[in-house]
């Protein structure tokens, strides 16, 4: 077995998960439909959110600001955070610290001292400022101040406030808020007209065009790079200073240098009542559908894509073969999936790997679930046996090509490892609620690939072998988690939904996780939560399922043999 083929397989396969995951982002930003944000006074906040704040108000408090109003701010997306409003000597001169579930770990509060002019403008300065979003808000200047201490912080606002020469405005907390509520108002109505958001009449809302949603994702890795890169900074001056006090107090009391262990820094954790009412307002935010126009472009696109692609590893005879056989089989799902009520249906081709048909349905039944499953391998099945035995082979060498290519790929499919349908089949019906299934039959798969490629000395069968045992140690920790949190869900199944939710995500914390981002964390009590929707299905049905699916399992192999490995002469050579 030669290297490369391997080495090159695979790096194509990661570069294709990593463009599908980017993908995946871009999708979320395009789907999400965007509604005016607003201002809520005084909303009472619980004290563990107040306990975050509290030393960032003490910092800012020697420098002229003091408390004036507490707030609750409702994003574009439906999303709340909390926040508290300071005032500098009952000038112009404001500081707003917010707290919202989704921040990083490390930076649990979001701060910017805003002053107002007598024009109506707002000027807002942050630690460090990358436009995510396409344009300005009317009115609304936001810069970048910097990382350091409050007091330079403070300072470089003011530099930047005397630079524009506009006399400033004193207001009250109330009329900042309102001024910051209507800019971001009016840039919706702006966006919508430049064309960079669609307006949705039937929504009461906006979504992004594509172009802008891309333009979006690229700005929010930046500033996910920029937040991480802050973190970093803040913990490395944060060791410089409590070195620097060691060693003052060492050389104070005549204590010889030794080597002293740096203490981790105290993370400000989000409360989980917080996340728990994050991850409410995710569950019911409004989403679009993508139109039948959009979905047409995506096959299109796609399938010249897979064409080229599969070009590239075999010859174009066998390239359109292999696209006529996809189509089948994904046509198959697609059917299935519309008949079971499944919405949002798309079919897209993965150039070097297959296709695949999209779709979701909430609460699908064991029966939907096993009918669209199997809807796509049976009926390539059939078809290639059914062509082959009514025409007969050997007589044109693209029928055969296609018969023979039919059958070995859509029977493959139905063999009971993940992620194959057949694997899938097989997780539905005996661990459609255990969360060790997948894994089980993960590692079959894994070391089936193995053998199989051990035997052929094929190289791309030593690649899946890989890709499905590599995500194996991440699979087993997340399984072992999902576990504690289901049986920690289920002695607290008659409490009230927020309490659920927020008990789950204190779970996390007690087996350590509390530090991970908010969307992982959500990821997990999602998948907690599907698992505890998974349809509870009787026996009898069950079984009845088990029976189809192990009919065509058995019963395959006999009739290939008969139709197709005889007509072609395999075991007469």
């Amino acid at each position: 077995m030669e290297f490369l083929p391997f080495a090159a397989f695979l790096l194509v396969v990661m570069l294709i998960g990593f463009v599908l995951q980017q993908a995946q982002y871009v999708a979320h930003y395009w789907r999400a439909i965007y509604k005016p944000v607003f201002f809520e006074v005084e909303p009472t906040p619980s004290e563990e959110i107040r306990e975050i704040w509290s030393e960032h108000v003490a910092a800012l408090e020697p420098l002229g600001f003091r408390r004036v109003l507490e707030y609750r701010f409702t994003s574009f997306t439906g999303h709340a955070e909390y926040g508290v409003c300071l005032q500098r000597d009952s000038s112009g001169d404001f500081a707003l610290f917010a707290t919202s579930a989704n921040m990083d770990t490390q930076v649990p509060v979001r701060v910017s001292v805003c002053s107002a002019f007598a024009d109506g403008s707002v000027l807002q300065s942050a630690p460090g400022v990358i436009r995510i979003l396409p344009g300005n808000p009317p009115g609304l200047e936001s810069v970048a101040a910097g990382a350091g201490t409050y007091e330079v912080f403070v300072q470089r606002h003011e530099e930047t406030v005397a630079a524009r020469h506009t006399p400033r405005a004193s207001i009250e907390a109330p009329e900042l808020l309102r001024r910051i509520e209507s800019s971001w108002r009016a840039y919706l109505e702006e966006q919508a007209r430049e064309g960079r958001l669609e307006v949705l009449p039937e929504r009461n809302g906006y979504a992004w065009n594509l172009r802008s949603a891309i333009r979006i994702h690229y700005a929010m890795y930046r500033y996910q790079r920029q937040v991480a890169a802050m973190a970093k900074e803040a913990e490395r001056r944060r060791l410089r200073e409590q070195q620097s006090e060691s060693e003052e107090s060492r050389s104070a009391d005549g204590v010889a240098e030794d080597q002293t262990e740096a203490t981790p820094p105290q993370v400000a954790r989000v409360p989980v009542s917080l996340e728990a009412e994050f991850y409410r307002a995710s569950e019911v935010q409004p989403v679009r559908a993508p139109s039948v126009a959009l979905r047409l472009k995506l096959l299109f696109v796609t399938l010249v894509l897979g064409l080229i692609s599969f070009s590239v590893l075999f010859d174009l005879e066998l390239a359109l073969v292999l696209l006529c056989i996809l189509t089948i089989h994904e046509g198959g799902h697609f059917l299935a999936m519309r008949a079971t009520g499944h919405e949002n249906l798309s079919v897209f081709f993965l150039p070097f790997l297959g296709a695949a048909a999209m779709g979701t349905k909430q609460n699908a039944s064991l029966r939907d679930s096993v009918v669209v499953l199997l809807a796509g391998p049976l009926p390539g099945l059939l078809a290639g046996l059914l062509l082959a035995q009514w025409i007969g082979l050997g007589r044109y060498r693209i029928l055969d090509m296609m018969v023979v290519t039919a059958v070995l790929l859509n029977y493959l499919n139905l063999l009971p490892f993940v992620p194959l349908d057949g694997g899938r089949v097989v997780v539905h019906l005996l661990m459609s609620k255990h969360v060790y299934g997948r894994i089980v039959f993960q590692i079959i798969a894994a070391l089936a690939f193995l053998v199989v490629g051990l035997l052929t000395k094929d190289p791309i069968l030593f690649a899946f072998a890989f890709l499905a045992g590599a995500g194996l140690p991440t699979g087993i920790r997340q399984a072992r988690t999902l576990a504690d949190l289901m049986a920690h869900a289920s002695r607290d199944e008659d409490g009230e939904e927020n309490g659920r939710l927020a008990a789950m995500f204190h779970r996390l914390r007690e087996l350590g996780l509390g530090t991970l981002p908010y969307v992982r964390k959500a990821q997990l009590i999602r998948s907690v939560r599907e698992l505890q929707k998974a349809p509870d299905a009787g026996v009898e049905e069950r079984v009845g399922w088990a029976a189809v699916y192990l009919t065509a399992l058995v019963a395959t192999p006999f009739w290939i043999y008969s139709t197709v490995l005889l007509h072609l002469g395999w075991f007469h050579r």
